[in-house]
């Protein structure tokens, strides 16, 4: 929700608010679950969202979002996710 409010007016959103998302996304599903999941969301989200932004097909803070979520959520939930977004 932070990011909405602050991409609305700017229509960016800074890599520091990607990088506190990222961060506490990681703490978040360290404490919970493994971290090598967390490993692989990044990786294979990285990788997916990373491509569509270098083909045009995603803007950089919808990427930059997508592989802090997939940090958190892991990979087949942030490839669902990055999957809904196309």
């Amino acid at each position: 929700l932070v990011a909405v409010g602050v991409e609305l007016p700017t229509r960016k959103i800074p890599n520091w608010l990607t990088l506190v998302g990222l961060l506490g996304g990681v703490v978040a599903t360290r404490t919970l679950s493994d971290f090598g999941s967390v490993l692989v969301g990044l990786l294979i989200v990285g990788l997916v969202s990373l491509t569509l932004f270098a083909r045009g097909w995603f803007p950089g803070g919808t990427s930059k979002l997508l592989i802090a979520l997939g940090g958190t959520l892991g990979w087949k939930d942030g490839l669902a996710l990055t999957i809904l977004m196309f």
